[in-house]
């Protein structure tokens, strides 16, 4: 399997030739016989995946609960450990996501569509999204529109590898800003 710390965001290359950006605080693990009796790898965090095509095995991201399914795709999931939810947020190609248990088809995302899936429920909400703002980590920014104080600051612990708290007497804030190259302090 391959790690990668707070703090830090990598890049893997798979055997089949897909591409796999990893953002801080990720853990991606490969099945058994990856590549030749199957495509099927297992994610906890966040990742921007850029998948190969073949015809004869289908790309799965487990997620625990739920199946990213993909033939060949641009997509970003983000299955974060202590979050109630995953996130599916296509950029390129068709994917669908799908309950591991029963196989049963919960969305099919087309282009510059997202879903937010609740992994005790199974409830579905699709909406649009900037794909841009989306993957803005993979070319090493960060970028927040209308972000909440708490989207802001678990990003950001994530970014620099620290714990942050947060007092704020404004919850209701919204943040619009980009961190390229500032450290922590700036």
């Amino acid at each position: 399997y391959m790690y990668m710390p707070k703090g830090e965001k990598g890049q893997l290359f798979l055997p089949d030739g897909t591409k796999v950006w990893l953002n801080s605080d990720t853990k991606v693990t490969m099945s058994n016989g990856f590549n030749t009796e199957n495509r099927k790898i297992y994610l906890e965090g966040e990742a921007y995946f850029d998948v190969s095509k073949n015809d004869k095995h289908k790309f799965t991201v487990d997620v625990g609960g739920l199946d990213v399914v993909v033939y060949g795709t641009t997509f970003k999931v983000t299955a974060l450990p202590k979050s109630p939810d995953v996130r599916v947020a296509l950029h390129e190609g068709k994917v669908s996501i799908l309950n591991s248990r029963t196989n049963q088809i919960l969305a099919a995302l087309l282009p510059d569509e997202e879903v937010v899936i609740q992994r005790n429920s199974y409830s579905v909400k699709k909406q649009k999204f900037d794909s841009d703002y989306y993957i803005s980590w993979t070319f090493d920014e960060l970028i927040f529109e209308y972000a909440s104080v708490e989207e802001v600051f678990s990003q950001m612990e994530n970014w620099y590898g620290v714990d942050i708290k947060v007092q704020s007497k404004k919850p209701d804030l919204k943040y619009r800003f980009r961190i390229k190259t500032e450290t922590l302090t700036e």
